[in-house]
């Protein structure tokens, strides 16, 4: 073969042995697929083959023994202690379907990673791979106001969760200087997270909103809960309007709840869920409009309010899909000014009566003191009449007894 030849074919066995490498390594790797697991539920690793008798099964994670099959039955004498019990394949699959799948059950954070699936039969054998993920994801979201720690504090927290969400907080109007949470990831036995994230509360107006944004790594769960304080007072016995309206535009199914607080008790009010379109009410004189329900406002109408049953905090808590919303209303049920003033005059009447009735009685307590103390000056070391001393009835001077009785009157 010529030289020019040569050269003229170098570049095609360059391109052919490059081919055949590409080949080579593709059919040298293991495919594998991606599977999210929920905590605690059960998970199925696929796993594919065909059936051509005498199936070897061999499930492995790294090297521990998940799960093995052959001579037609489980062989389990070499499985791994934390999948006793946990493992089983679809038997009535295996020759009909070819599916070697792996059911595994209460799924555990200790159980994400790689799994291998062997298989071989008469036909040869084939491997493949599936990584497990585990998902523990948000179910509820709680924010309040605390004094633990010695400081007024906003909370907010969450439990059960894996892995560990992303947490950021930011404000109602929005502030220019950055805030400075405290935020606290902490796992549990099962490895589950709890987070706990605190921020100082700002005294800068009454109306601030407090909002606390839970997420999770992969972006498919984004929390919400917002905290607002209000004040509000009404005159005793007119109907009261405590609003509590929501922002959110999904209102398919959510749950509100009203709560009162004060120094001398704490109580549900009545809650409202919208999936059985059924109000629970536990006090008779308050109340909320159904049909205001439907579009997000859970206002509380207090029929015929007290001073001193109905002055307290209103806690509205209104919870939809991902979103939780509280508002602390404080309210002061305050006493009309005309029993007020008519309260005070009829207290101050009765201090003077009792003052008039008192200055009497020891007016006649003296008296009766002096004419003692006069009538045993008048009569000291005057004799004794002798009748007196054998028994007998006294018999007094008449001059004596007249001015006594005239002393008397």
């Amino acid at each position: 073969m010529m030289d020019w030849e040569r050269r003229m074919l170098m570049p095609f066995k360059l391109l052919f042995f490059w081919i055949f490498w590409v080949l080579k390594g593709t059919q040298c790797e293991i495919p594998s697929v991606m599977v999210t697991c929920g905590f605690s539920q059960d998970c199925v690793l696929p796993c594919r083959f065909r059936p051509a008798g005498d199936e070897v099964i061999h499930w492995k994670k790294d090297s521990l023994h998940v799960h093995s099959y052959y001579h037609q039955a489980d062989q389990l004498s070499n499985q791994d202690l934390q999948y006793n019990g946990r493992t089983a394949l679809f038997k009535d699959q295996l020759l009909t379907l070819g599916n070697a799948s792996l059911l595994l059950r209460h799924i555990k954070v200790q159980d994400k990673g790689r799994y291998q699936c062997s298989i071989s039969t008469q036909m040869g054998s084939n491997e493949s791979s599936v990584i497990v993920k585990v998902e523990a994801p948000v179910r509820s979201l709680d924010i309040e106001f605390t004094s633990m720690s010695g400081f007024e504090e906003v909370i907010c927290s969450s439990r059960g969760i894996y892995p560990a969400p992303h947490i950021r907080w930011f404000t109602e109007p929005a502030l220019l200087e950055p805030l400075k949470p405290t935020t606290r990831k902490t796992p549990d036995g099962q490895g589950l997270y709890s987070v706990d994230s605190r921020l100082k509360k700002l005294n800068i107006f009454s109306n601030y909103i407090y909002i606390c944004a839970v997420n999770s790594l992969d972006g498919k769960q984004n929390w919400t809960a917002s905290l607002k304080e209000q004040a509000i007072a009404g005159p005793e016995g007119q109907e009261l309007a405590i609003p509590c309206v929501t922002p959110s535009k999904n209102l398919k199914n959510f749950i509100l709840k009203w709560s009162f607080r004060s120094r001398e008790k704490s109580s549900d009010i009545l809650s409202y869920d919208s999936r059985s379109d059924t109000v629970l009410k536990q006090w008779q004189d308050a109340q909320v409009t159904k049909d205001s329900l439907l579009s997000g406002d859970g206002t509380l109408l207090l029929l015929n309010p007290k001073s001193t049953a109905h002055t307290g905090t209103y806690t509205c808590r209104y919870s939809v899909f991902e979103t939780v919303l509280v508002i602390h209303t404080a309210v002061n049920i305050t006493t009309p000014a005309g029993i007020i003033g008519r309260t005070e005059k009829e207290s101050n009447t009765g201090v003077i009566i009792g003052v008039a009735i008192s200055s009497l009685i020891v007016g006649a307590l003296i008296t009766a003191i002096v004419a003692v103390i006069i009538y045993r000056k008048r009569n000291k070391g005057k004799p004794t009449s002798p009748k007196n001393k054998q028994g007998g009835k006294d018999e007094e001077p008449a001059g004596e007894s007249l001015q006594l009785n005239r002393l008397e009157e």
